[in-house]
């Protein structure tokens, strides 16, 4: 792919991708982003950048001996801003640990979460990205999309690939059969319950809801004793909000991989239907329309249930403070199956690397399951290795995720999954508040997100 078009492609998503939802924690981008982070250095250009045709030129480089191979790695701030020295520290430790095996040096640059989908792209369409750099999943297939991430799977071991879970893999970094990339954390959240409140219906931690239709009776039970059952942040994106949790659960994919919108569809109709009952049975206040703030109901005992953007991270940043009386619930079912609120965060390598193999044996010795645990562990998110074993596994409520990470699947399998949020979150609102029926709220919602399909599948190399 010529590297014009990948600049074409940075300006053209810049528009959309500086609308779409950024900076939650479920998304693998703590909240607490670093932006007194040190700017990233300056990164030189390669040597050459690879165009349409010059696919041998990669493996020939990648043969180069480890002493004259040098990479740069980007990721973005997982700790809080007192934290930032310490991240550094243990990126250097880790590059230099990596340096006396190989022979190989890795440069890493912790930047900045904002826009960071175009500042990737314009960096390595003028020659001066990154070689590595850490992507969600919708991020990871808009780059593989367009064009400007290498494939990794021959240089991959087995032994490598084997310690993830298929249906993670599938649902992260493999793309017609090809890997884009290792999985470096994962997240899953599972509801929470103010054990006090829902006693008032009766309810003890022993028949919590399992599904979401139990869910379902609960708040209405709850309303009909003058408590919020729950603060349902419609304000925040699909994956924020836990609606891709739900839509995934009753069999609706939201966008398929070819493309195909199924919001209008048995399944979607019936997760839209509920968000907009949820409000407008007065199960959720009214300012949820506006206001993500969920997590801050719950803990001040304000809502008797909380469906929590921050996933794992609640058991160990939040749950500690917690006054009353609480304990987890399941992962609600749908008619599909179970998905909790959830993401995963990978490492791919840049198509303008220019030793492949190099990176990919950096992405192999970074996520060996120890050390990718310990770095997980810093962040507050699970290791995606089946064979991790978590500091946190007997941390109340954790467990339990930690046996049900296949039910993480945070965002459509699609390029546009991101990017449809920007009309995603305002036309659930419109649903929700009655602005619009929900006949024509599905409608424009479906028609809304094709028109941001097409527009990405127009920037396909």
């Amino acid at each position: 792919m010529k590297m014009k078009k990948v600049l074409a492609i940075g300006l053209s998503l810049a528009m959309l991708l500086g609308l779409a939802a950024c900076g939650s924690p479920d998304s693998g981008e703590p909240s607490t982003s670093g932006t007194n982070t040190e700017p990233a250095t300056e990164v030189s250009a390669p040597e050459s950048t690879p165009t349409e045709g010059e696919e041998g030129t990669d493996k020939e480089e990648s043969a180069a001996s480890a002493e004259d191979v040098s990479l740069t790695m980007w990721t973005f701030p997982f700790g809080t801003d007192e934290q930032s020295a310490e991240e550094r520290a243990n990126y250097e430790a880790m590059a230099a640990e990596f340096e006396a095996s190989t022979g190989i040096h890795v440069d890493v640059e912790i930047i900045p979460w904002g826009n960071r989908e175009t500042k990737m792209l314009t960096a390595i369409a003028s020659g001066e990205g990154p070689d590595v750099m850490y992507l969600n999943p919708d991020i990871l297939k808009q780059f593989q999309a367009y064009g400007v991430l290498s494939p990794i799977t021959e240089y991959i071991s087995d032994e490598t690939i084997g310690a993830y879970s298929e249906s993670l893999l599938d649902n992260s970094v493999r793309i017609g059969g090809e890997l884009y990339g290792l999985p470096v954390l994962v997240d899953l959240g599972r509801p929470v319950y103010n054990l006090d409140l829902v006693a008032e219906i009766g309810m003890t931690e022993d028949t919590l809801p399992t599904t979401w239709e139990e869910y379902d009776a609960m708040l209405a039970a709850l309303k009909d004793k003058g408590i919020y059952g729950v603060y349902y942040n419609y304000a925040s994106s699909g994956v924020s909000n836990g609606a891709f949790a739900q839509f995934f659960s009753e069999g609706c994919d939201v966008v398929k991989e070819d493309g195909t919108v199924d919001v209008d569809g048995e399944a979607g109709r019936k997760v839209l239907e509920r968000l907009a009952s949820w409000y407008q049975n007065g199960y959720t206040p009214t300012d949820s329309l506006s206001i993500a703030d969920g997590d801050a109901n719950f803990m001040s005992g304000k809502a008797a249930s909380a469906l929590s953007s921050t996933g794992a991270g609640f058991f160990v940043r939040m749950a500690p403070d917690i006054t009353f009386n609480w304990a987890a619930g399941p992962i609600l079912s749908g008619d599909a199956g179970q998905y909790g609120i959830s993401t995963v965060g990978s490492l791919g390598v840049s198509k303008s690397c220019q030793n492949v193999e190099a990176a990919a044996r950096w992405l192999e010795f970074f996520t060996e399951t120890e050390r990718n645990a310990q770095w997980c562990y810093f962040g507050g998110y699970i290791c995606p290795k089946e064979d991790a074993v978590s500091p946190y596994q007997d941390l109340k409520g954790y467990g339990y995720i930690l046996e049900n990470l296949d039910c993480v699947r945070g965002e459509p399998n699609h390029a546009a999954a991101r990017t449809m949020n920007t009309v995603f979150t305002p036309d659930l609102q419109a649903i929700v508040s009655g602005d619009v029926s929900l006949d024509e709220g599905i409608a424009k919602m479906k028609e809304d997100i094709e028109g941001i399909v097409s527009t990405v599948d127009a920037l396909r190399n």
